[in-house]
């Protein structure tokens, strides 16, 4: 791999640096809670942000926006903290909003829109108190263009034609669309994005069937939500392997004796890298210890589809405690910290072979959404199939053929297969593509320096002035969607924009 070469920061001559950033989700939130609270600590002055959201509301983005209530966001709110000086930021914000807390006290799985206004009221209050320190605009309009002047400034175009002029420029656009793997883009009936369900279930009449393409959480949110609404149609999830998600069950602490830190650093110091071999060796002796079988916990291959005794099974077990899950848990942690250490060879081993195994396990189904689940499986309202093959429209009504010869007809289709990993379909990354400012990671999203966020260019530079988060840089680490690593990100970022800004008004 060529030696990276660090873009040296721009001597501002203006008296005033100024910052941009592009998104206004979560992540956002995060980085300018993060660079107001830096800015603050430093008393220091001359410097401006503007954030340029294409919605009509900054700070929940599309993840948390208003919706149903039925749609909950799968981590429990003591663990969903946006401010990296304190875990308990969301837990005493709830505190003192009683509506909201009694709905903790019945469940500490929130409704996701919960979470939304939380993030937007942390950012205009942020903005409110660091306004004598760093002035804060935001613009309500899409950026459909960015050019790097010989400056090095960064002219930012927006959907009107309006320019402005920026230092430093973060990309926090949030997650890409899902791909249209059948091609029904435009077909009446077909809904591509599934969020917000109030939006995109209002025209489906109670006694439609619906199709899901997935069998994942955002499926699982969907037939909540059709649920929700009262809906008496027949309701299909189908998917490759016709696999919910696992359940969440009763967590506890856990600590592991093998897959540790100072495990993967001997291997690291020995070898000069972390190997997949090594590492799966690891997790093996950890389930070993905590007498579990690691292969029937990710794969439990003779359970090919979900059904109701299966199902009902998993929510037995999942109202003890879930050791496999506290032992993921940890895991995932340990790997986030050495994921830039493994060979590019190995994470694409890792990702074919056990990536969608891993995600259903990590990625569960809170119980109170499971028991809502297991209600619609027993009616026989909802049935989960595996093997699907293709899909076609004909006259009215979707064709969906799976395997064995059998074949389903829908009134309405909802992609609910995840964002997209190919970066080049979204507009603004294409043309940053096109220009070299950016490049693709083979593993999905833009290639970004793992430490600083920075973007990393064509010719191999790393740009400290263009940094990018969230679900665009997904190919750099093990599991972007963990806001625990956005959080840890966005105050890197917001710590190298201050250095950054600091030494151009010296």
């Amino acid at each position: 791999m060529p030696a990276l070469e660090l873009v040296e920061p721009l001597q501002n001559t203006s008296g005033t640096y100024s910052v941009a950033v592009v998104g206004g989700g979560s992540a956002t939130v995060s980085f300018v809670k993060s660079l107001v609270n830096r800015v603050m600590d430093q008393k220091i002055k001359k410097v401006k942000l503007t954030i340029f959201e294409k919605g009509n509301i900054a700070g929940p983005g599309l993840p948390y926006q208003d919706d149903f209530d039925c749609i909950r966001i799968n981590v429990p709110a003591q663990a969903m903290s946006i401010c990296s000086r304190n875990a308990k930021d969301f837990e005493e914000w709830l505190y003192h909003k009683k509506e909201y807390w009694r709905l903790y006290m019945e469940s500490e799985f929130l409704p996701r829109r919960v979470f939304g206004e939380y993030l937007s009221e942390t950012l205009y209050s942020t903005i409110e108190r660091g306004k004598d320190y760093i002035p804060c605009e935001i613009i309500f309009k899409k950026v459909i263009d960015i050019h790097k002047r010989d400056n090095g400034r960064y002219e930012i175009i927006t959907e009107d034609g309006q320019r402005f002029d920026y230092n430093f420029v973060l990309l926090a656009i949030g997650v890409m669309k899902p791909d249209d793997h059948y091609q029904l883009m435009g077909e009446s009936g077909y809904i591509h994005c599934p969020y917000p369900a109030k939006r995109t279930l209002k025209n489906i009449e109670k006694k439609e069937t619906v199709t899901m393409i997935g069998s994942g959480l955002a499926a699982v949110d969907m037939a909540l939500a059709l649920r929700f609404k009262g809906h008496e149609g027949k309701i299909f999830m189908v998917s490759r392997n016709g696999k919910l998600p696992a359940i969440r069950g009763q967590d506890g602490p856990y600590k592991t004796k093998f897959y540790t830190s100072d495990n993967l650093n001997c291997s690291l110091e020995k070898d000069g890298y972390v190997g997949l071999r090594h590492a799966v060796r690891l997790l093996r002796k950890e389930f070993k210890a905590a007498e579990l079988d690691w292969r029937e916990i990710l794969f439990n291959k003779a359970e090919r589809h979900d059904h109701l005794e299966s199902f009902r099974a998993k929510l037995n077990e999942s109202v003890t405690e879930n050791p496999w899950y506290e032992i993921l848990c940890e895991i995932h942690a340990v790997t986030n910290r050495f994921w830039k250490d493994v060979p590019g060879e190995h994470k694409q081993i890792f990702i074919q072979k056990y990536q969608s195994a891993y995600i259903n396990k990590k990625a569960p189904i809170p119980l109170i959404n499971a028991s809502q689940i297991y209600s619609l499986l027993r009616s026989k309202q909802l049935q989960i199939l595996g093997g699907i093959q293709s899909i076609q429209k004909r006259e009215r009504e979707f064709y969906v053929k799976l395997q064995n010869h059998q074949q389903i007809t829908c009134d309405h289709i909802i992609n609910t297969t995840g964002p997209s990993m190919d970066v080049s379909k979204n507009g603004l990354l294409k043309k940053l593509l096109a220009r070299g400012y950016v490049t693709e990671d083979i593993n999905g999203g833009i290639r970004v320096d793992f430490e600083s966020g920075s973007v990393i260019s064509k010719d191999d530079r790393v740009n400290s002035t263009l940094c990018a988060i969230g679900h665009i840089a997904n190919g750099t680490y093990f599991f972007i969607n963990s806001l625990e690593l956005i959080v840890y990100l966005a105050d890197s970022i917001a710590e190298r924009c201050v250095t950054l800004l600091t030494e151009s008004t010296l």
